[in-house]
């Protein structure tokens, strides 16, 4: 690791040009429509080059004043020499300096290169419990100000970490079935669909994403306990805040599975990837085999009224966790399980999106 000759500093007028030059090897393509500049911003300099760069951001929540990380990257060439570790500590100085009490930073579930970062520098991730019990009604504005709505697969990261917190897998995971269902429902006022008069549906509808979230979640912890790695479940909040303005003004719905991730704090990714790649394949092979059992009733059984709609529900949920778990293996919905397929394998990444196709025809 070499830390010699970095020199971290604010940026300057005449960085900006050689700032999104980085960003644009360091961040996905679609990324970079994303970007984010702030008066507040600090460089990494080598040799007179620039080779990172931070992004932070200043704001008041709940009397008290706070910062956020809003991005940390490093040149391709440099980050394994210690400059995102480097900026990670200047930028949390400069943040105390500047007066804040809690410092805040969204990194993508699988990114370990930067959780990493942050965890080795006294973050921890904030469950959605959490966040709503510390922030309360001031929960949406820490939204806004970090802008955890619209990245979904990120987790909040506190500093300082809390010592008393509330970060349960079962939880999380009874959360994202209730949180999914109550979004479907939004969608489904929203486009004076009939199911809110009828509480057969309802329950029918609740069965269908219980039935689909709890076979995903058995196939992929089979898939962790047979390769010997301990893992937790975790909740996607921000793909529910997503879902909400979605499901609200447009009344349209995706669901927002959320996924197992290891247990340790400390790991890395690309050590884990053939292993979450398996786990990845299992929860896709889950939704798809759920999808095909119900497409085979629908099309070769003769069924009555209640348990058609039943099955109906069970497709049309289905479909829609196939496509967005399989199709789109890029940001923003890189935290799907499809990514981590598409890791390991782009060709098989390929059989299993002709698959998915050939099923969402069929219905």
């Amino acid at each position: 690791m070499t830390e010699q000759n970095i020199i971290i500093r604010p940026a300057t007028p005449i960085d900006k040009k050689a700032l999104n030059k980085i960003k644009n090897t360091a961040f996905p393509f679609l990324m970079r429509f994303f970007y984010s500049s702030s008066k507040d911003t600090l460089v990494a300099e080598k040799n007179g080059e620039l080779v990172g760069g931070a992004v932070l951001k200043i704001f008041t929540l709940k009397n008290k004043k706070c910062g956020h990380v809003l991005e940390l990257f490093v040149s391709k060439e440099e980050q394994k020499n210690g400059v995102g570790k480097k900026l990670a500590q200047a930028s949390l100085t400069y943040m105390k300096d500047m007066g804040c009490e809690e410092i805040f930073a969204c990194v993508e579930g699988n990114n370990t290169g930067s959780s990493n970062i942050f965890s080795k520098n006294g973050f921890s991730v904030l469950s959605l419990y959490d966040q709503i019990k510390n922030y309360g009604f001031s929960y949406f504005k820490l939204l806004y100000n970090t802008f955890h709505i619209f990245d979904i697969g990120h987790f909040l990261w506190k500093f300082p970490a809390d010592q008393k917190h509330f970060d349960s897998s079962a939880f999380e995971f009874l959360m994202s079935i209730l949180l999914n269902i109550a979004v479907f429902l939004i969608a489904c006022l929203r486009i004076n669909n009939s199911i809110w008069a009828d509480p057969q549906e309802l329950l029918y509808a609740f069965a269908a994403f219980s039935i689909l979230f709890i076979v995903r979640f058995a196939f992929m912890a089979a898939a962790s306990k047979v390769q010997g790695l301990p893992v937790r479940f975790r909740l996607w909040e921000s793909g529910i805040t997503l879902n909400i303005l979605i499901a609200g003004v447009f009344g349209g719905f995706f669901p927002v599975p959320g996924s197992v991730y290891p247990k340790q704090t400390a790991w890395r990714y690309p050590e884990l990837k053939k292993k979450l790649g398996i786990i990845g394949l299992n929860g896709i092979a889950s939704t798809t085999l759920v999808l095909s059992i119900f497409i085979l009733i629908q099309k070769f059984v003769s069924t009555d009224h209640s348990l058609s709609t039943f099955v109906a529900y069970n497709i049309l949920i289905g479909k829609n966790m196939l496509f967005f778990n399989v199709l789109i293996p890029i940001f923003p919905l890189g935290c799907y399980d499809s990514r981590r397929v598409f890791d390991n394998s782009k060709l098989l990444w390929a059989v299993l999106a002709l698959i998915c196709s050939f099923l969402i025809f069929l219905t």
